[in-house]
């Protein structure tokens, strides 16, 4: 028993020389970099992979203090607004105050504050172009927690829905055009919201109606719509050829 202490002693010392021993080890351990070049071949990669896809992909950062930060603007920022990139990359109050439909701030500003609170968000806004067009854009957001500063990270999509807008438009159009009719007894009226929707539908400035006479041999117009107005004319066309039979629309622009 009297050698025990000593025998303590002895593996103690030895145990403190092996982590001596491993840690000097750990330090003479050369650190394994990644080449500059295949980082650098990363990055392009990365870019090309965003610039293959049309829709705006952002990422930007919410600080503890609730400062916004652009952290990342893909370049269709450019594309689907027509403004600089460096507006948007320099500050990052001009997407929601200067490019947002003024009567959309609202529901933008909406998402931004359950973003802000942590929440994943999506809500569909106008987008006002730099030559002055309207467009509709799908704004999506996913929150991620940066444990180490305790800032959200906010990874982003906005996608051009204009085309998607502009069809459901005309299919209601023409849905309420089909309720209306079973309604309308008057031949004026019937035939003014039937115009009235071939020029929403269609986008045209002008559209007519014409009533076919065989026995005349022409073709009688009785009204015609013209930006929005309807009008009575009495318009004969001889009716020549059966291609003379046909709907004609002028579009705007």
């Amino acid at each position: 028993m009297e050698d025990q202490p000593t025998t303590n002693t002895q593996l103690k010392a030895e145990l403190a020389q092996l982590r001596q021993e491993l840690a000097a080890l750990k330090v003479q351990q050369p650190q394994i970099k990644e080449p500059t070049g295949i980082l650098r071949s990363r990055e392009e990669l990365f870019h090309q992979a965003v610039l293959s896809i049309s829709d705006h992909i952002y990422v930007s950062e919410i600080t503890p203090a609730g400062q916004h930060i652009n952290l990342y603007i893909s370049p269709h920022a450019a594309d689907l607004t027509g403004y600089p990139l460096e507006n948007f990359v320099n500050d990052w109050s001009f997407w929601p105050q200067q490019v947002i439909h003024p009567d959309d701030q609202a529901a933008a500003a909406a998402q931004a504050r359950q973003l802000a609170e942590g929440y994943n968000s999506e809500v569909e806004y106008r987008l006002v172009r730099a030559d002055g067009e309207i467009i509709w854009v799908r704004d999506s957001g996913k929150v991620r927690y940066e444990i180490r500063t305790g800032a959200k990270i906010i990874y982003g999509v906005v996608s051009d829905i204009t085309e998607r807008k502009r069809l459901e438009a005309q299919l209601s159009a023409i849905y309420q055009l089909g309720r209306e009719l079973n309604l309308l007894r008057s031949e004026k009226k019937i035939f003014e919201r039937v115009l009235e929707t071939i020029a929403q539908v269609l986008g045209a400035s002008r559209a007519g109606y014409a009533l076919v006479n065989y026995r005349a041999g022409r073709l009688e117009y009785r009204n015609q719509r013209v930006d929005g107005v309807l009008k009575e004319v009495n318009i004969h066309l001889p009716l020549t050829q059966s291609e003379d039979i046909g709907v004609a629309v002028v579009r705007q622009g």
